[in-house]
This record gives C-alpha cells, sequence and structure tokens, in this order.
C-alpha cells in the first residue's frame, strides 16, 4: 500500500541499528532500492550487498576470489570498476569503503603476485579467472571452502549461470569464517521490492540470492505481499522453504501487513499536530471522525491534518462531512488551495520530481515567486532525493491529482494538461541546452561540453520527459537525443533507471502507446552492449513497428539496430537500414552515411568508403568522421604515415563534442596505427583507449586495443607480454561476438613473423582469409597479413577470400606492408 511510510520505516530501523551497541557482534545494515535499474539482477544485487560489507571491515577472502573470477569470465573488457564508477548507487558506497583496492588486496594475496600484475589484470577484467584456476591447486583456502571450489569449476567449465548461484553461497561460507573470529550480522533494507516484483524472471533471480544467503536478514517492503510460498513449480522455491510466508499460517509470520495505524496511535498523531497554542484545534468527535476514515493510513491522516489547520487559519467551519474517503480529501484539499496554487499542484503532478523552476515554467499565467516558495513549503511536498529536481509529492497523491481535479471549478480540460506538459518539456529542454551548451538541432550526435557529472542530471530530464510526453503523446526529438547522449557515454544503467521497467521486452509485444513503444526502444539500445540478441532484437523491431513513431526516434533505434545486424553478419538488412537514413535527407542523413562508409570499408570497398567521406566533408561538426573515414582508408592501403596524421585530425575534431564513446573510437583508432609506426607513441594513446572502452563495456573495442598494444610492445621486443595481450585479444573478440572482431589474428601474425614462427603465422593468415570468405568483410587484413609472412618467413598461403577494391595499384599496396615488416626486423638489433 502506498503512503503508509514503508520507506521511512526503512530509514529508522537502518538508523536504529547503526545507533545500537554492538553486544560483541558487528552488525552491518545495507540499504537497497529496486527503483534503482542497476539492482535489477541478482548479479549486481550481489555486488550491492558485498559493497555494503565492506564497510565492517576485515577481507571477504573467498567471495572475492570467486567473484573476481566470474566476473572476468562473464564480463571480458567490463571491469567492476568501471559498473562502480558508471552507477551512482555504486558509486558512493565504493568511493567511500575503496572497495576496488579492497578486492584488488585480496586477489593479489591469493595469487601471491606483485601489486603490478593484479592489478593490471584487474584493470582489464580479462585474465583473472585463468590466474585463479592456475593458482588453485596451491590454495589452501580453496580446499578449506568447498563452495568456492565449486564455484571455481563452474567458471572454468563456462557455465557462467550455474557459477553466479554459487557466488552467494560462497559469501554465506565467508560470513561464517567470520563468526568464528568476530561474529557479523548481516541485515539488508530492501526498499521499493514492488519494482522487482513487475518481472517475474528478477524476482525469480533475487528470490534465489535470498534463499542462497540464509545467515543475513533480509527486511523487503513494497506494495504487494510476496507470494513465494504460494507457488508450486515443482521447484525447491516453494512453500517448503517460506512456510512462514504461507497465507493463514500459524507459524511466526515472515510478512506483516503495516497499511495500518493502530486508533491509538492514529489519535496521538492527531493530538499532537493539531494544536495551537498548546490547544487542539478540533474536538474528540472530528477526531474519531477522522480516525475512523483514515483507517490508519498515515497519508489520509497527514492531509487531513493540513486540511485542518488550514480551515482554522481561514475561520472556515470544520464538520465530519468534510473528511470522507482519501479521493474525497484530495478534491478537499485542491479546493482549499488558492488558483494559482492548484495549477502548481497539476503540474507537479506531471513529473516524478519537480523543482520551484519548473512549476514557474509550466504554469500560465506565471506564478509570483512568493507564491512558489510558499507552495513549496506545503506539507504535502517531500524531498525525492533526487540532485536537480529535488521536490516530489507522494506516488499515491501524485496519481490522485489527475483524476479529482476534475471536481474543482477550475479544473484543466484535456488541452490544458497538453500544453502544461508541453511547458515542461519545454522548460526541460532549455534547462538541458543549458547544460551542454549550444547546439543545433536535432542533428545526432553534436553535443559539445559534455561532462560524466552531467550523466544524473541528464538521467533526471529523461525521467521527467518521459512521463510529461505521455501527457502530450509525443516523445520529442531532442528527448530521443538526450538517451542517445547518455548511451554515448556510456552511461546506459541511468537509461535503465529512467525508462523503468516500461521499455522490458517482458511487457509483451502488443500494441501500446507510442511513448511506451519509445521506452522499450530506449532500454534495448540501453542493454544492446551487453544483451543477448535475442532479447535485444526483438523490442527494437517492436518500437520500430509502432506507426506514430517520429521519424527522428526511428532513425535513431534503427541506427543501434544496424549495429547490432552488422555485429551478428546481417550486414544486409544492416546495410538497407543505413541507405534509407542517407538517401532520406533527415536529420540522421550524416549518421547513415557513415554507417554505410564503415561497411564499405570492412567490405574492403576503399572508392565508396572515400566518396562517404567526401559526402560528410564541409561541416565542422563532422570533421571527425570524414578524417577517420580517410584515415582507416589509408591505413588499410598500408599508408601509415598520412593514416597517422588524418587520425590526429580526427582526434582532435572529436574531442570538441567530448562524448566517450567518440573519444574512445578516435584514441582506438590512432593507437591501431601508431603501434605499427611509433610503438613508443602508441601505447599512451592505447592507454587511454582501453579505459575509454572499458567504462562503454565494448569487447570488440577492448580486443583491438589489446592487439594493437601487442603489436606495439613485440615491435619493442616485449614478445612475451606481447603474445599475453594477443591471448586477451582473442578472448574479448570471442566474448564480443562480432564477425568482424579479427585484430588478434592480424596480431598473431605479426608476432609470428617475429619469432619466426612459420606453421602460427599461416594459421593466421588462413583464419583471416577463412573469415573474410565467410563474411565477405576484412579482405585486406588478410591481403596485410600475407605480405608479413611472405617478406618475413618466404611463404604465404594463397587467399581465396574476394579481392579488395583498393582503388589504387594492389602491387604498391602489398609492397608497403611488406616494407612495414622489413623496418620492424631491421630494428631488432636495437631490442634490450
Amino acid at each position: 500500500m502506498g503512503g503508509i511510510g514503508k520507506s521511512a520505516l526503512l530509514i529508522e530501523l537502518a538508523a536504529r541499528v547503526r545507533s545500537e551497541p554492538a553486544h560483541g557482534a558487528t552488525v552491518v545494515p545495507i540499504e537497497l532500492h529496486s527503483a534503482n535499474a542497476a539492482l535489477s539482477d541478482p548479479e549486481t544485487a550481489l555486488l550491492a550487498i558485498r559493497a555494503g560489507l565492506g564497510a565492517a571491515g576485515g577481507r571477504w577472502e573467498a567471495f572475492d576470489i570467486a567473484l573476481s573470477a566470474y566476473w572476468s569470465r562473464a564480463h571480458p573488457g567490463q571491469t567492476l570498476e568501471a559498473l562502480l564508477e558508471r552507477d551512482p548507487a555504486f558509486g558512493r558506497i565504493a568511493d567511500t569503503i575503496g572497495l576496488s583496492d579492497q578486492i584488488q588486496g585480496v586477489v593479489e594475496g591469493f595469487l601471491d603476485a606483485t601489486p603490478g600484475v593484479v592489478g593490471t589484470a584487474l584493470k582489464t577484467g580479462q585474465v583473472i579467472w585463468q590466474l585463479v584456476r592456475d593458482r588453485r591447486k596451491h590454495s589452501q583456502l580453496v580446499s578449506e571452502c568447498p563452495p568456492l571450489a565449486a564455484t571455481l569449476d563452474e567458471i572454468e567449465a563456462g557455465r557462467v549461470e550455474n557459477a553466479l548461484q554459487g557466488l552467494p553461497v560462497v559469501l554465506t561460507w565467508d560470513l561464517a569464517k567470520r563468526n568464528g573470529i568476530g561474529p557479523t550480522e548481516v541485515i539488508v533494507f530492501w526498499d521499493e521490492w514492488e519494482n522487482a516484483q513487475q518481472n517475474e524472471t528478477v524476482e525469480d533471480g533475487l528470490r534465489r540470492l535470498v534463499w542462497s544467503l540464509p545467515t543475513v536478514l533480509f527486511v523487503l517492503a513494497g506494495r504487494r505481499r510476496l507470494d513465494w510460498a504460494d507457488v508450486e513449480s515443482g521447484s525447491q522455491l516453494g512453500k517448503r522453504v517460506w512456510p512462514n510466508l504461507i497465507s493463514g499460517s500459524d507459524r511466526a509470520p515472515g510478512q506483516h501487513r503495516l497499511g495500518f495505524l493502530t486508533p491509538e496511535d492514529s489519535q496521538q498523531y492527531l493530538e499532537a499536530v493539531l494544536q495551537v497554542n498548546g490547544k487542539p484545534v478540533i474536538d474528540q468527535a472530528l477526531r474519531d471522525h477522522i480516525v475512523l476514515q483514515a483507517e490508519g493510513w498515515p497519508l489520509y491522516l497527514d492531509l487531513a491534518a493540513v486540511s485542518c489547520l488550514r480551515a482554522v487559519r481561514r475561520g472556515a467551519p470544520l464538520q465530519s462531512g468534510s473528511f470522507g474517503s482519501f479521493p474525497e480529501l484530495v478534491r478537499r484539499m485542491i479546493r482549499d488551495l488558492e488558483p494559482i496554487e492548484r495549477s502548481q499542484l497539476r503540474v507537479a503532478s506531471l513529473v516524478p520530481s519537480f523543482t520551484g523552476e519548473l512549476l514557474v515554467a509550466g504554469v500560465t499565467p506565471t506564478p509570483s515567486d512568493s507564491s512558489v516558495l510558499h507552495f513549496m513549503q506545503r506539507e504535502f511536498i517531500e524531498e525525492s532525493g533526487r540532485a536537480w529536481l529535488s521536490s516530489q509529492l507522494h506516488s499515491r497523491l501524485r496519481a490522485a491529482i489527475r483524476t479529482e481535479e476534475i471536481h474543482a471549478s477550475d479544473s484543466w480540460s484535456a488541452r490544458e494538461w497538453t500544453l502544461a506538459a508541453d511547458r515542461v518539456l519545454t522548460f526541460l529542454e532549455q534547462a538541458t541546452n543549458n547544460l551542454l551548451g549550444s547546439r543545433p538541432r536535432p542533428d545526432w550526435p553534436t553535443l559539445p561540453g559534455f561532462q560524466l557529472e552531467m550523466v544524473s542530471q541528464l538521467a533526471e530530464v529523461l525521467t521527467a520527459g518521459l512521463d510529461a510526453s505521455r501527457v502530450v503523446g509525443q516523445v520529442p526529438d531532442w528527448l530521443i537525443q538526450v538517451a542517445t547522449t547518455l548511451h554515448e557515454a556510456g552511461a546506459d544503467e541511468a537509461i535503465l533507471t529512467a525508462v523503468s521497467m516500461d521499455g522490458r521486452p517482458e511487457a509483451g509485444l502488443g500494441a501500446t502507446s507510442v511513448v511506451d513503444e519509445v521506452a522499450r526502444g530506449l532500454w534495448a539500445v540501453a542493454r544492446s552492449r551487453r544483451e543477448g540478441t535475442s532479447t535485444v532484437l526483438p523490442a527494437m523491431r517492436a518500437a520500430l513497428a509502432h506507426r506514430d513513431l517520429s521519424p527522428f526516434a526511428h532513425g535513431s533505434i534503427a541506427i543501434e539496430l544496424g549495429r547490432v545486424l552488422t555485429g551478428t553478419g546481417d550486414g544486409g538488412e544492416a546495410a538497407a537500414i543505413y541507405d534509407d537514413l542517407g538517401s532520406a535527407g533527415g536529420p540522421l542523413w550524416r549518421v547513415g552515411f557513415r554507417e554505410r562508409g564503415y561497411m564499405a570499408l570492412w567490405q574492403g570497398d576503399f572508392p565508396r568508403v572515400l566518396a562517404v567521406a567526401d559526402q560528410l566533408s564541409g561541416d565542422d561538426r563532422f570533421d571527425y568522421w570524414t578524417h577517420e573515414l580517410r584515415a582507416e582508408t589509408a591505413r588499410a592501403t598500408g599508408l601509415l604515415e598520412e593514416a597517422a596524421q588524418r587520425s590526429r585530425r580526427s582526434l582532435e575534431a572529436g574531442e570538441l563534442h567530448n562524448l566517450v564513446a567518440i573519444s574512445a573510437t578516435t584514441h582506438r583508432h590512432l593507437g591501431r596505427i601508431l603501434a605499427l609506426l611509433d610503438p613508443a607513441e602508441a601505447l599512451p594513446v592505447l592507454n587511454v583507449a582501453c579505459e575509454l572502452n572499458e567504462l562503454l563495456l565494448t569487447p570488440v573495442g577492448l580486443s583491438q586495443c589489446y592487439a594493437a598494444m601487442a603489436i606495439a610492445r613485440a615491435s619493442s621486443g616485449e614478445l612475451s607480454l606481447a603474445n599475453e595481450l594477443v591471448r586477451k585479444s582473442a578472448i574479448a573478440a570471442e566474448q564480443s561476438g562480432h564477425v568482424d572482431a579479427t585484430d588478434h589474428e592480424f596480431a598473431t601474425c605479426f608476432l609470428a613473423c617475429l619469432e619466426g614462427d612459420r606453421p602460427r603465422a599461416l594459421r593466421s593468415v588462413t583464419a583471416l582469409d577463412d573469415r573474410a570468405l565467410q563474411t565477405g568483410h576484412g579482405a585486406h587484413w588478410a591481403t596485410a597479413a600475407a605480405a608479413w609472412t611472405r617478406e618475413a618467413l618466404g611463404d604465404a598461403p594463397t587467399l581465396s577470400s574476394k579481392v579488395p577494391a583498393w582503388g589504387v595499384d594492389s602491387t604498391a599496396v602489398v609492397e608497403r606492408w611488406r616494407s612495414q615488416m622489413r623496418r620492424v626486423i631491421s630494428a631488432r638489433s636495437s631490442w634490450p
């Protein structure tokens, strides 16, 4: 039930737990919130619990080892550190306790390795599980902890889902071990559980998490009772596991309905608040009537008290008929407000949170500053906990405003509600413009001045904007642009929080409003870097099928669909998407041309790549795209000096946008070129590229970075380190599933040529040629690798893939690559 103080109760309980004397035990209260999309699965919820445990100090060795090994196996290239930095809820905890340092210290101790080695491994997130595998047979901890051994077995076998179910069991063992040293009691206070209950799969996973932590006390608060004991699915998690949750059970109840205060508590509350100069302002009979109508509901009592005090101040009579049902009480509250305040209340109900400035913008005629200040101090205004839109109405009250204000003498028509919502959207757009700097509209992505610390405010804009859009009936293009900017900034968790559950594909693929379909599409875009295509593609296609989708929204989602399709090898449909965007002449035509140019690059059609670059030139905002395509063409044809020059210009132009995704791409491309030209200059560039691609969770990007690092290290004689980097590149490439993730084979051939390993070099050339033959992509890299082997080893396999459309003399291209290998070989005399 809403409005009965569940959140306040959990906050109070947690505060009391912290203030209670320890009595010989360390009590660890952990507060979680299901409204945070980052806690929408057992994996990240478990991480949040571990972050809370960090405040207790000590070492959670078995769990930290298992978690680090699991994460590197399940999410190659996606470091825990990057997750903590992206999500504000995790970041606040992690920064306070140094969570990353805690886990790193445990892993270093387990591996008996130097901090530098483990720190690098943890930073990349690629090799921890292999390092643990190689060390476990020497570990007393693994032999002492059967759950750890069993979980590591699942990790090594690649059964990551089974391993995930083993992690809480390992944590339980750690807690028991710690109890042998100093008792530890863990209490998890989990608010707004109803959000988890909206998705059966999510709740089932979290239910298993709760069951797997039997020594942890979970206090869950939500609007719906737990039905865990009502489910007879034949699994072990039915009523046999939760006997005290069975309806009507005579066992000690495991859940309590908090919908009511006792009549005595209600009387005491009204007596305390309904006083003026120490004297009661209403008689006992009216108090009894209010208590009877409230039925113990705190929100009703609050509103009734406000209504009473307002009537007393005006000298108006109070009668029992003034206090009927909750809707009637809301009507009275609306009626008691001044007309300008009623308008402010209506505007406040349009969005989940607001500021005084938003109310001023949404109300017409414009209210005075004193009127807004007075309204913001009303008893029914709460703090939202957000950084910018810091005030809110209680959700139950907010929902009642729209239905009950129709009884007011000046109730709004549907047109007036739409106009107010439109004014709110205009305010949010202007605030976004001020936040990000001036920009053209609606070209994408062209938002200068972006800073990562602005993610929180952009997420608030997206959340409020989607709610206001539901009243208008359409999502404005600038709000779509906010979402795509968050995506380009690597802030996908912020998008998931903003769209809440609305865009989840589990909501069904039937006909819904255009705003719901946009939310579904944004959910899919936010998940596209990490979710399987079986989930993301249907959600994207369902959103694109809605007939009322604006061209800009349609194009923005279609671009991401094309990228997903390209990664899976379905280049035909992706090319059609990009061609349509490029020929339509709309605001996204440049994006369509750019993506089509990259497809031509992968296909080895270099004249078309250059033609696309020419079409994109002439606009300073898109110079980084033009230089990027020309630089990549020069690299493919062996013109490395020209490629480096153009790539530097691309990086400089891209930095003006200050978007993580652009910077990650431009640094990665420059680093790949410099690795072949100037290894010493390449490594700092590639280090930046790695950090940015970690933040974006792009395994294919990390694979390319590691491969380029391997070439740079090998060119300096560091062959052992280079081979390790190639192995990491291959792991990331495999996990990415991207058909064009072949940089590890290119780097393998380079190393084999320098080491004189003819069989290995020929295998790499053949692998590149086979991939090009299967996909039609990357034949130019097979050509370059074959040129290397012929120069270094005197032999190369015959290539079967389609000959690239070089646009220049192919003999000259081959000679450039042979010359590059000769230069590296001749430099071996200077190796340490």
